[in-house]
């Protein structure tokens, strides 16, 4: 279930990355996304 969740969470993210880059909005988001890709993967371990 776990896996899932994470699984869930690494698409939604890439997603989010990717909006961040064609949007635009740069490095702010950028810096977000991979502040919580971190914060996630070090919380599901």
């Amino acid at each position: 279930m776990k896996a899932i969740l994470q699984g869930i969470l690494t698409i939604g993210l890439i997603a989010f990355v990717v909006w961040a880059l064609v949007s635009g909005a740069g490095s702010l988001l950028l810096l977000f996304g991979a502040y919580a890709y971190l914060f996630i993967m070090k919380h599901g371990r």
